[in-house]
């Protein structure tokens, strides 16, 4: 989509995007963007599928994305996690759980963003 497209323009380091039909080939670590839809679920499977005798680590990352409207600026707020102090911890319990439903065993990190999709996922 629009989000892997700029990733894969923007992003400092060399980026490989794999169809699913690729034979597997050694990886140290994959970003995993999740926004929990049951393509990312899908995605999570193929990766885990294309890596499983590997011990690669994966990166689990969701990105909240946001525009404030300035109304919650005179209240001090700069960033809706200002707004709501418990969303981070419920995304994080979210992905854990994601991740565990998928059945795989790799080494995981988990990360919860805010701001553009594109840019929080090059950085």
């Amino acid at each position: 989509g629009s989000v892997a497209e700029k990733i894969v323009r923007l992003v400092p380091v060399s980026t490989l995007t794999v169809h699913c039909d690729h034979p597997p080939f050694a990886l140290n670590s994959v970003l995993c963007p999740i926004d929990f839809s049951l393509d990312s679920k899908t995605m999570l499977q193929r990766v885990g599928a294309f890596v499983a005798d590997q011990d690669t680590h994966l990166h689990l990352v969701h990105v909240v994305e946001s525009v404030l409207q300035p109304a919650y600026y005179a209240g001090g707020a700069n960033s809706v996690f200002d707004i709501d102090k418990g969303l981070k911890d419920r995304i994080t319990g979210n992905l854990e759980t994601f991740y565990e439903e998928t059945g795989l065993s790799n080494p995981v990190s988990i990360a919860v963003l805010e701001g553009s999709a594109s840019n929080e996922l090059v950085q």
